[in-house]
């Protein structure tokens, strides 16, 4: 939290010294932040008052846990951007209040290192604060008055998340790749956290539905107890019939109307109740069902999705590249691609913008370091250096 924050706000010389936005100036992200910290100071007297240090540390662990992994990472880009809007200077103070309650409330347990991110970053960025930390009062819950549903709301958009990326991961399609939709049931009304979502699963559209009936195509299977007698040794022969047919809509319809079908392979009519009806995820469907959420994935990748998919790894590996280098974030470069790949050629030539946009880069030939990136879909030769 500290390192992430002092990186930043030392780039953009942050000052926040009497700043307190308004409530409306906050995104979700933000109320949940200092909704989650305040609890997190309410928790903590609790415990200090009963002499409970180990539960302090335990909600210490999981809120840094928290704030790393989920504030910082979702709102990652609000840091990134070189203007400093307010939307950037209100992420910047939401932050900054967590870092620094929470260093309040673990300064009795380790106080060495507290006080050094005491003086390092929050007298820093504010000097009102007192010349140490241990001449600061005990933090109290700020004043913003957020409704506590926002506590239960971003915990579902975070299993709604989770699950999605299991979905992905079950289907080997990295977090990189972009894909259409994702699929959640009307119930579940999560439209204020839709661009969270979106984000973190890479996403472009987010679709509400009634029940998930649509996503999947119905079959049928033999139902041995009834089939056996009816059809005697024929019942094998049958079963591997089924299994060799692709499209089942038509056969599916007569027997839920109660009808007689023909199969091909079999001379005779199969009456109905022989027939289980089954339901499987319709093609580059995946779902996931539990008692507590639903969710589905569509992972069909279109062309578009795929040149973007391939665009995100150019990015990732050159961001990578650069900082192996030792570049600074704020470091502006100049970036040369070469290969022998029109496809890959093309992508770049087409996203020259954002390549440059993400990476502060100019795309032109240079004589600095040399790497060679390789892919599963590319090869590619990167040349870069600091630009002057």
């Amino acid at each position: 939290m500290a390192v992430f924050f002092n990186t930043y706000a030392n780039l953009d010389k942050v000052d926040l010294k009497n700043y307190k936005p308004k409530l409306e100036e906050l995104s979700v992200s933000d109320k949940w932040l200092i909704k989650t910290t305040d609890e997190l100071i309410k928790r903590s007297i609790e415990h200090m008052n009963d002499y409970n240090l180990r539960d302090v540390t335990q909600d210490f662990e999981k809120f840094v846990d928290d704030v790393s992994n989920f504030y910082i990472r979702i709102n990652r880009r609000r840091f990134w951007k070189s203007e400093n809007s307010l939307d950037k200077k209100v992420a910047y103070y939401s932050l900054f209040y967590a870092l620094r309650s929470v260093t309040s409330i673990m300064g009795p347990m380790i106080p060495f290192m507290t006080e050094y991110i005491y003086q390092t970053v929050i007298r820093k960025y504010d000097e009102s604060h007192p010349e140490s930390l241990f001449l600061n009062s005990y933090p109290t819950p700020s004043e913003y008055k957020i409704d506590e549903k926002i506590l239960t709301e971003t915990d579902n958009v975070r299993e709604v998340i989770t699950s999605a990326l299991k979905l992905r991961n079950e289907s080997n399609v990295k977090v990189r790749q972009p894909l259409q939709t994702l699929y959640l049931l009307d119930k579940v009304n999560l439209d204020a956290y839709e661009d969270i979502i979106k984000n973190e699963l890479n996403i472009k559209n987010i679709e509400y539905l009634k029940d998930f009936s649509s996503l999947k195509e119905e079959y049928l299977t033999i139902n041995f107890k009834t089939a056996g007698s009816i059809l005697k040794g024929d019942v094998n022969m049958v079963k591997d019939l089924l299994s060799n047919i692709t499209e089942f809509k038509e056969y599916v319809f007569l027997v839920k109307n109660n009808q007689e079908i023909n199969i091909p392979g079999y001379d005779q009519k199969l009456v109905p109740e022989i027939f289980n009806l089954e339901a499987k995820e319709m093609a580059n469907i995946s779902i996931m069902e539990n008692d507590n959420l639903k969710v589905a994935l569509d992972l069909n990748i279109t062309e578009e999705l795929k040149k973007e998919g391939i665009l995100r790894e150019i990015i990732r590996n050159c961001q990578v590249f650069r900082k192996d280098v030792g570049f600074n974030v704020e470091d502006r470069i100049l970036i040369h691609f070469t290969t022998d790949n029109d496809y890959i050629n093309n992508i770049i030539n087409e996203f020259k913008d954002i390549i440059e946009s993400e990476l502060l880069a100019n795309i032109q030939d240079n004589q600095g370091i040399s790497k060679e990136i390789i892919e599963d879909d590319f090869k590619l030769q990167v040349k870069l250096e600091k630009k002057l």
